[in-house]
């Protein structure tokens, strides 16, 4: 199964991928950028973030989502789609500034340095699964 990226060029077949993702909220096309809101849980705590990116794409087959501002800071997302014999491999990047997650973040991160290793490749692994529901519903 190869992944068309030119689906997600248009705020539609955007929204409708990551609305598979658990932490996305909302989805918006605002002139030339996507504003996402995002919104973590945590026991019976929740908080939010936004921020504004600018879609690049790199190639047929690549795309990446650059930060323009907002929160987390830094926040940049790369699907790149790499052709098999039976399908695709998917290449996921994520990267964001982990301390600009607010007060809730710092305190885990503070009690259980341990999440800053795993909090980027938690997210990889979400947007994984995020993707596979997407594109098995296409």
């Amino acid at each position: 199964m190869r992944v068309a990226f030119d689906r997600i060029e248009n705020e539609g077949s955007f929204a409708e991928f990551v609305r598979h993702i658990p932490m996305v909220k909302e989805l918006k096309k605002v002139r030339d950028h996507f504003v996402i809101a995002l919104q973590f849980r945590v026991a019976i705590l929740s908080v939010g973030f936004g921020a504004e990116m600018r879609l690049v794409r790199e190639g047929p087959d690549d795309v990446r989502f650059e930060y323009v501002k907002g929160e987390p800071r830094g926040l940049t997302l790369r699907f790149a789609s790499h052709p098999l014999d039976d399908g695709s491999l998917m290449q996921i990047d994520v990267g964001f500034d982990i301390d600009s997650l607010g007060w809730l973040a710092k305190h885990f991160l503070k009690n259980h340095p341990e999440i800053r290793d795993g909090a980027h490749t938690g997210t990889a692994v979400a947007i994984v699964e995020a993707l596979r529901t997407a594109v098995e519903r296409m």
